[in-house]
């Protein structure tokens, strides 16, 4: 997720980042009040040959739950997350609910969406207690080699590696994985094995050449229908010639993760999840990415088309300054605050009316 927020004030709604000496904290996100909680465990290393991982996997994949659990309606239950070892030098990571939950059936098919999310939301255990309900795999080579693993994760504001990859941005893909993006369907060809689909195959259409997502609540943050990876579809985004170049750098993109560089779950990846029946909260406005421009602060924000919004700034959390008004003409646009580098601490907050 977007480490960003949606904190309650009167009878409107925000959404804040803030910018501390130390670097860069986003605060909290007001969502549901859930008692979910999460479990981990690890497998496939009898030897204890990676133990020495064990306490930043753990801490980064709990701060990438609660980052999701911040946008979702959930239960009074624990979620428990299984982390195998893959000892394959093809491998690098991978996530799945461990079993899927009977939704309904249309038209003589049998629709299913993972029991992760079903837990998540009504606290039935489909796997049972004994069994985990996600799973996210490591390649062991991709966890020694190329993974960076944040020592503030909900905070993340550390100054990755330039040749690591943010293990806490692959944590947040699988996981998302885990909730929704995943089925059943043929990846090349766009056929079914049987009777049966997911909740997100339900909303996957091919037509010959391309994969598209059309679900409504996804088509109306894209602007139609979102191009899956073709031959990877759980996935959004392919490159030129195919379509969807422009959905490479989000969080749930099916063909690279870039070095050095921090991903966040985006609006439209919480729409994706939505059509697929993941139970969400209000849709916020995410705020992500702070970084520096030519000495100009900056950061993104993720709206739905069309949205009328004010962003305010402040010193001290107190007294706030209109920054500029703006509405929304992409699912995500840039903010910049050229002043921001004259003040000790500034912090910013979104004013939905």
């Amino acid at each position: 997720m977007k480490p960003a927020a949606a904190v309650a004030a009167t009878t409107r709604r925000y959404a804040a980042i803030g910018l501390l000496t130390i670097g860069y904290a986003l605060l909290a996100v007001n969502g549901a009040q859930a008692a979910t909680t999460f479990s981990i465990s690890f497998s496939n290393d009898d030897s204890g040959q990676f133990a020495s991982y064990y306490p930043s996997i753990t801490s980064n994949v709990l701060a990438a739950a609660q980052t999701w659990l911040q946008y979702f309606s959930s239960a009074n239950t624990t979620i428990a997350i299984e982390i195998e070892f893959v000892d394959d030098t093809t491998t690098r990571s991978g996530g799945e609910s461990l079993t899927s939950y009977f939704v309904t059936n249309i038209n003589g098919i049998n629709i299913f969406e993972q029991a992760a999310a079903t837990k998540l939301r009504t606290g039935f255990d489909q796997n049972g207690d004994s069994t985990p309900d996600l799973k996210i795999q490591l390649g062991t080579n991709y966890l020694v080699q190329a993974l960076w693993f944040d020592p503030h994760p909900l905070v993340r504001v550390d100054l990755i590696p330039s040749d690591k990859t943010d293990a806490m941005s692959i944590f947040l893909h699988e996981l998302c994985h885990g909730w929704a993006f995943n089925g059943w369907i043929n990846q090349t060809t766009g056929t079914f094995p049987g009777d049966y689909m997911s909740t997100f195959d339900q909303w996957t259409r091919f037509d010959g050449t391309n994969f598209f997502f059309v679900g409504p609540g996804a088509e109306a943050i894209y602007g139609g229908p979102v191009p899956l990876t073709y031959g990877n579809v759980f996935h959004v985004g392919n490159t030129s010639p195919r379509p969807g170049s422009d959905l490479i750098p989000d969080l749930m993109n099916g063909i690279v993760f870039t070095n050095a560089w921090r991903y966040y779950i985006s609006s439209l990846d919480l729409a994706l999840c939505a059509d697929a029946g993941v139970s969400m909260t209000n849709p916020p406005v995410l705020l992500s990415h702070p970084h520096w421009v030519n000495a100009i602060f900056a950061f993104d924000i993720a709206c739905p088309f069309g949205r009328a919004m004010r962003i305010d700034f402040s010193t001290n959390l107190v007294n706030w300054t209109v920054l500029t008004d703006l509405v929304t003409t992409n699912a995500t646009m840039a903010v910049s605050d050229p002043a921001a580098a004259s003040s000790k601490n500034r912090f910013y907050r979104v004013v939905l009316p």
